[in-house]
């Protein structure tokens, strides 16, 4: 309210014009309310992608360190390897090895996506003690996420609904002088003592 009476007391004659749009505030207010929820939509998919890449590298190695020990123990047949490490490895599980590397990133990441939001339906779960632990310390960090993504989100419809009040309290103003002007003549306001 203050904002208006000073801009009624700089500017008299903005008081007196009916062709001041407020409406233009407020679609301009409208646009940065989407762009700022655009970009903690970004932030969401940006650290889902972060630890899409991670359980990839996190599911490569264990894979890796595997086979090493496999060499060293001079078990290097395959099919051994498949039956007795099938349930060792997240990729091995759920039959991710002979998929394309873009289906493997989109099958991660929504394993990655929906256990950030600490949704997890359990389709996909870890399955080796290191990627629990992986898994654990991703949840943590998921409610850390969405506890900030939440509380920007919250202050901007804060935001939004304090500027929409005083948009609001800018147009019946604008409806007064409307209609002081109408009873007045036609003419405007005299805003001098």
């Amino acid at each position: 309210m203050a904002s208006i009476q000073r801009m009624i007391e700089n500017d008299p004659e903005k008081a007196n014009n009916n062709l001041e749009d407020l409406t233009k505030n407020e679609t301009i207010l409208l646009i940065s309310f989407l762009v700022k929820l655009l970009e903690l939509i970004t932030f969401i998919f940006s650290f889902s992608y972060f630890f899409t890449c991670l359980w990839v590298i996190l599911c490569e190695f264990v894979e890796d360190f595997i086979l090493d020990l496999e060499f060293e123990n001079g078990l290097s047949d395959s099919d051994h390897y498949n039956t007795q490490h099938q349930e060792a490895n997240f990729m091995l599980y759920f039959n991710l090895q002979h998929d394309q590397d873009d289906a493997v990133m989109l099958k991660v990441f929504y394993f990655a996506f929906t256990s950030l939001t600490t949704v997890g339906f359990g389709d996909y779960h870890p399955i080796s003690t290191i990627e629990r632990a992986f898994c654990g310390f991703m949840l943590f960090m998921g409610v850390l996420i969405f506890s900030y993504i939440m509380n920007e989100y919250n202050s901007l419809i804060d935001q939004y609904n304090a500027s929409q009040q005083e948009y609001d309290e800018g147009d019946q103003l604008k409806l007064f002088f409307v209609v002081m002007k109408h009873f007045n003549e036609n003419e405007g306001i005299d805003f001098t003592i």
